[in-house]
């Protein structure tokens, strides 16, 4: 035994042999491939929860904002409508009204107080 080949075992007390070599490169390779897998299916997962989230909030406030345009809605279509009554009231010319007076109802109908 030559000094070279005592220390190349003192270094590698494995054997290489090349089913062994195989074996290695293949693990190499999946743990190559499977980590950067990992992490990408790590990041999308995180991802995909934030984007939900931020989707349920911008639906409520689309809930709020359509509720507030519905109530906005009917104040206005009040409003035109009020304006619209104003303006048949000028234009049938009704007279303002100064003061009331009753009708005295004598015994001889049915409706009396």
């Amino acid at each position: 035994m030559t000094s070279q080949t005592a220390v190349s075992t003192l270094l590698l007390p494995i054997r290489l042999d090349k089913e062994t070599a195989i074996k290695g490169l293949i693990f190499a390779i999946v743990v190559l491939v499977i980590f950067p897998l990992l992490a990408f299916y790590l990041f999308q997962m995180g991802d995909l929860v934030r984007k939900s989230y931020l989707i349920r909030n911008y639906e409520q406030g689309l809930r709020e904002i359509t509720s507030q345009n519905f109530i906005l809605q009917n104040g206005a279509n009040n409003v035109i409508s009020l304006e619209s009554m104003e303006e048949k009231v000028r234009n049938l010319n009704f007279v303002e009204v100064s003061g009331i007076k009753y009708i005295l109802i004598s015994s001889d109908y049915l409706v009396k107080e």
